[in-house]
């Protein structure tokens, strides 16, 4: 009976750490490709993120810096917007990295 329970454990964690790391690997693709990223949050398929899509997503900080993010100020976020952003953000890193050196 202990090697059942001991399969069983050891079954489910297994599943879990799949689980998770394909996630994680969901959430890099998305990361990576601006118009992936938008089809995910963006509910009303009019390709953009409005404030409202961003509030509701479960994950990520987009609607902590929506406002950084809407450069045009227009209430949504476009895949222009979105690859400046994340361009910028990874520049800041990089130079932050140098000075560092």
């Amino acid at each position: 009976m202990s090697k059942k329970i001991l399969l069983s454990v050891s079954l489910l964690v297994a599943c879990a750490f799949v689980s998770l790391n394909v996630n994680a690997q969901d959430h890099k693709d998305h990361k990576k490709d601006p118009e992936k990223y938008i089809k995910k949050l963006d509910t009303n398929n009019d390709g953009k993120i409005s404030k409202d899509e961003a509030d509701k997503a479960e994950k990520g900080k987009l609607k902590d810096h929506f406002a950084k993010v809407d450069v045009n100020k227009d209430g949504f976020i476009d895949k222009a917007e979105l690859e400046t952003y994340w361009k910028n953000k990874q520049a800041a890193k990089e130079a932050k990295k140098q000075q560092k050196s």
